[in-house]
């Protein structure tokens, strides 16, 4: 059966005029507020859900290729599959005309960017906030996908009762490694496409693995702990400078511990062999220098496997699951309630109650 996604996706004829108004109100449910956010080919506006009665996000796009209206929807999956704090969750998508609409929780704060540019951060806050991001991406990881365009303006900040929370946002680059989330291949557009500021060296000649998000939260360290850039320039020169000059020293630049100078070298290492190996890595080296207590400190350790052990168990492979939830004990004897819950559930398939 055909269905509208498919005729969207296959389509080549051009592109409506976008209307993007305020005041105008898509699928009969949801009215334009005010634009709160513009990207390369979409605006985010802040929305009424009229059936709801609640305010939302709407990123809303009038892509102009099947790639990017593939992208679009692509996005809207993944980000309605993934459910944890730190990332961006997806309520809705659809299309209407040649409209691609998302529909999101509308976040109060601001972006990671714009606090940052409003005044610098104490050390701790910003080692904090990027604790948070390697938090998000370990989840993003442990599904398979690998998230390519890490910056801070991709990191929202709300604010609840137990303070600040990063969430990630803007899975529109996305790569998914395996077919681990549901009705996605395993891979996406060889397009080269990133913001140049962030962008991992080896993004240039090939797509990389999830080392490139490594290197793009160390640029997000650098950022948060200096309100600078570590390369500026025109795009060739900065896509010179990624790919040939080590990272300047965050002492250098603000009053930081010099600690960080060698957490943002190792994130930026040029050759991902030389970079921390994943963002658990990372992040325990962060850790250790913001010196949190252990029992609150080191949440993305197990989580890659806990990931995989739901989608085993959301797959009814509970043997699958059990062994992906020991190994997470392995890792944080914290999950140990979480292998015995799958303990005994396996036990009940074993005697076939």
């Amino acid at each position: 059966m055909t269905t509208a996604e498919d005729i969207l996706l296959t389509s080549s004829a051009p592109p409506q005029p976008p209307r993007n108004r305020v005041g105008d109100v898509l699928a009969g449910r949801y009215e334009l507020l005010e634009a709160i956010g513009r990207g390369g080919s979409a605006t985010v506006f802040r929305a009424r859900d009229r059936r709801l009665g609640r305010n939302v996000a709407l990123k809303l796009a009038y892509p102009s290729d099947a790639k990017q209206r593939a992208r679009l929807i692509r996005e809207a999956r993944i980000g309605a599959q993934l459910n944890h704090p730190s990332l961006m969750p997806v309520l809705d998508h659809g299309i209407e005309g040649r409209c691609v609409y998302i529909v999101m929780p509308f976040i109060m704060g601001p972006t990671l960017r714009a606090r940052v540019n409003a005044s610098r951060l104490p050390w701790q806050t910003a080692g904090m906030y990027v604790h948070q991001l390697l938090v998000a991406l370990a989840v993003l990881h442990g599904a398979g996908v690998i998230h390519r365009d890490v910056k801070s303006e991709n990191c929202l900040l709300s604010h609840d009762l137990t303070g600040d929370r990063l969430i990630l946002a803007d899975f529109g680059l996305a790569r998914v490694d395996r077919s681990v989330l549901v009705g996605l291949p395993g891979h996406q557009t060889s397009q080269v496409i990133a913001s140049i500021g962030y962008m991992a060296p080896e993004r240039l000649d090939t797509q990389g693995d999830a080392r490139v998000d490594v290197y793009s939260a160390g640029v997000v360290l650098f950022e948060a702990l200096t309100r600078k850039l570590p390369f500026r320039g025109e795009q060739a020169d900065v896509l010179w400078q990624h790919a040939e000059k080590p990272p300047p020293a965050p002492s250098a630049f603000a009053p930081v511990p010099r600690v960080f100078d060698e957490l943002v070298a190792t994130a930026m290492a040029k050759d991902p062999r030389d970079r921390f190996q994943t963002v658990g890595e990372f992040d325990a080296a962060l850790l250790s220098v913001l010196d949190v207590r252990e029992v609150e400190a080191r949440p993305t350790v197990g989580v890659a496997q806990v990931v995989r052990a739901l989608s085993a168990w959301e797959a009814c492979d509970v043997s699958r699951a059990l062994f992906e939830a020991r190994q997470a004990e392995v890792c944080d004897r914290r999950w140990a309630s979480f292998r015995e819950l799958l303990e005994v559930v396996w036990s009940a398939e074993q005697r076939g109650e």
